[in-house]
């Protein structure tokens, strides 16, 4: 039927922009807030009480895929890492061509010391909150996820410093 279609609709699209990373801060503050105040205040989904709503863990879900790259192997997430910083690099020469201001004005370029620096900043100031907030609420799925985020990040560290990627 056409209202389920048009519901289903709406339910993908709100998933789907809530990847914008200016929702990031938010969706993370919302996610600390619950890991803060313990399981007593979760209900299931749909079930009212002030608990987490369906829609808000799909966005939650999909935000973590989008951002996920750190917490993969750092074999695999090297290479998507390369792929990303390239894209952030040629948005930024896009922009400074014609005249804007740039997406990202830290990124200086693509070689493996300023991949490392864009990791390490990525990490530390968007991933880490918001993948230890939803380890806490989800502890046992995401333990070993944190520890490869945390092994990459100090892979990224020492690259950065001068160290070797292997």
């Amino acid at each position: 039927p056409r209202d389920v279609f048009v519901k289903g609709r709406k339910q993908m699209i709100d998933v789907i922009l809530a990847t914008d990373m200016a929702k990031h801060f938010k969706m993370t503050s919302d996610i600390q807030a619950l890991a803060k105040a313990g399981p007593s205040s979760s209900s299931t989904p749909n079930e009212g009480g002030g608990g987490v709503t369906a829609e808000a863990l799909q966005q939650w879900i999909v935000h973590a895929a989008d951002i996920s790259n750190p917490i993969l192997p750092f074999d695999l997430y090297k290479q998507w890492a390369e792929r990303v910083v390239q894209e952030f690099h040629t948005q930024n020469e896009c922009e400074k061509e014609n005249g804007f201001d740039l997406f990202m004005p830290n990124l200086r370029g693509t070689s493996l010391v300023d991949i490392a620096g864009a990791q390490v900043g990525f990490i530390g100031f968007i991933c880490d909150p918001f993948f230890s907030a939803l380890g806490t609420l989800f502890p046992a799925e995401w333990r070993d996820r944190l520890d490869e985020m945390k092994r990459n990040k100090e892979r990224w560290a020492s690259i950065k410093d001068g160290g070797s990627a292997s």
